[in-house]
């Protein structure tokens, strides 16, 4: 009877030995993971703007980011776990996933572009196919049966279609229509409707694609503001823009986008057709919405939210907390953090009423100290137009943007804004350069102030041009340094990075506007 149990003791101990050196196997296989982290798991990526979360088709989930001159993709597990990596030679410009497949776009350096789509069921990261495009897209979108609908990156008023694409080695676009103004951003929504927006104008033209390629747009004239369209919209009626404006959709109505509210969001994603999970720029929290864009729920979360996708089981969310990474989901927020309220100091905060919430960013309590706190609109300058990253007091600007333009589109009393040059001289008129700033004067003190920069506009002057091209091209090869807000403006493609990628997208952004 003593020998069984020994037996037994030594069979038990051998298990949890290997079971020991297989974790430790696993933990080399699955680089940076931190297992049992209470907050999530631990991830060793350095995130950047280019980074973002993709659902795969039942479970897991696919990250992707632009690393240097190269494009970083991981696959990870529904808890977080990275299974996979690869790398490729690019960096990538555009990404959509649609109808179980991930399509991106990437620019080659000789100015054609690349599509490498996945299949988001598929086993491994290695199996993808590349297609070259004989025509470079400046961006593009996919309908649900997989035709890419893109814009001319060398003639923008020209709209393309690619089909069969995942069948081809090298393809050919059918050209669509060439409209009268450049084109801006399109996207697939609402049913496989195309919605096609034109850079400057309040019109966006619509054509449907459910019974093969278009050749008939409708036009349509709003006095609303025009969203900077996505890639592909959150649900048939909800769409995140590029600046971070939740827009609800409305195809038979007129107009046919309508801002919901102020908020401005750094990140979404669908939970179901009837809701969409979203984070506010103020951070600290999480907010459920309806297909309407009505307020249901609310979840503090501590740190900064980066992405987010869901899949069919669950939403993952990558956080930033002191300069770490960690995945966690919703429902591991759900168990660890009651969503409908949260100890601040020792007192409750309960979900406000939607009447009390139209503007998260000014009325929501941060739900610790620890948080960025909700601004303070009537001493903050604040635009609806223009992106500020509030982090590094910036304001981004397209060029030839002029002090009217900058100053009427301020949240602020018009007299109190104060704008100057390179040199500090007081400016009133004229275009805007890279280093210019605008502040917010109250009782004679700067109460806010940001300084601009023009993307491409490194010497500032508020435009491009060959000069800016010289001095980015010198940069890289060591005869200039550039540092500061000149770096910055040179991020083209906002990637973080300042790489031969920027200097053909400035080269062709120069090209685009003559």
């Amino acid at each position: 009877m003593l020998k069984t149990i020994c037996r037994k003791r030594r069979l038990v101990l051998l298990v949890i030995a290997l079971l020991s050196v297989a974790s430790l196997l696993c933990g080399a296989a699955m680089v940076g993971i931190s297992v049992n982290m209470p907050a999530g798991t631990k991830l060793n990526i350095t995130v950047n703007a280019s980074t973002q979360l993709v659902p795969g088709t039942d479970q897991g989930y696919f990250l992707v980011q632009n690393r240097d001159d190269r494009m970083y993709i991981a696959k990870l597990s529904q808890q977080g776990y990275l299974l996979q990596e690869h790398t490729f030679d690019t960096n990538y410009t555009e990404l959509c996933h649609t109808d179980g497949r991930l399509y991106i776009l990437t620019a080659e350096e000789n100015g054609r572009s690349s599509m490498i789509v996945y299949d988001l069921s598929g086993a491994s990261l290695a199996d993808f196919h590349t297609t070259e495009l004989s025509a470079s897209l400046y961006t593009f979108t996919v309908a649900q049966d997989g035709t890419v609908y893109g814009i001319d990156h060398w003639n923008r008023q020209n709209l393309v279609a690619y089909t069969n694409i995942t069948e081809q080695d090298t393809a050919q676009p059918v050209s669509l229509h060439t409209f009268t103004a450049p084109l801006d951003r399109l996207c697939v929504a609402s049913g496989n409707t195309l919605y096609i927006t034109l850079k400057n104008t309040a019109q966006i033209f619509t054509a449907s694609v459910s019974q093969g390629l278009p050749y008939r747009f409708t036009p349509h004239k709003t006095d609303e503001s025009v969203p900077s369209l996505p890639a592909h919209t959150l649900t048939d009626r909800l769409l995140l823009d590029r600046s971070g404006y939740l827009y609800r959709l409305a195809p038979n109505d007129t107009p046919l986008f309508s801002r919901q509210g102020s908020t401005a969001y750094t990140a979404a994603c669908p939970l179901s057709e009837a809701e969409v999970l979203l984070c506010p720029a103020a951070g600290g929290y999480l907010e459920t919405r309806d297909a309407d864009g009505n307020l249901t729920d609310r979840r503090p979360i501590a740190g900064e939210c980066v992405a987010m996708a869901a899949n069919a089981a669950d939403a993952g969310i990558l956080l930033r907390r002191e300069n770490q990474i960690y995945f966690t989901t919703l429902s591991e927020l759900d168990r660890t953090e009651p969503p409908s309220e949260s100890a601040v100091s020792g007192e409750t905060v309960s979900i406000p009423a939607e009447s009390d919430y139209e503007d998260a960013l000014s009325s929501a309590p941060a739900p610790s100290s620890s948080h960025i706190p909700a601004p303070d609109y009537p001493n903050q300058l604040e635009s609806d137009t223009f992106f500020i990253d509030r982090g590094r007091r910036i304001i981004f600007l397209p060029p030839s943007t002029t002090f009217a333009v900058l100053r009427d589109s301020l949240n602020s009393t018009k007299d109190a804004i104060v704008m100057k040059n390179l040199s500090g001289s007081i400016v009133k008129s004229g275009n805007l350069g890279t280093g210019y700033t605008v502040a917010l004067q109250i009782n004679g003190t700067a109460a806010d102030m940001l300084t601009i920069v023009v993307k491409g506009d490194v010497n500032g002057t508020g435009t491009v041009n060959s000069r800016d091209v010289q001095m980015l091209y010198e940069h890289l090869n060591g005869e200039e340094t550039l540092s500061g807000i000149e770096l910055i403006a040179c991020d083209i493609n906002g990637d973080e990075l300042v790489d031969t990628s920027d200097l053909l997208l400035l080269k062709q952004q120069i090209a685009s506007a003559q």
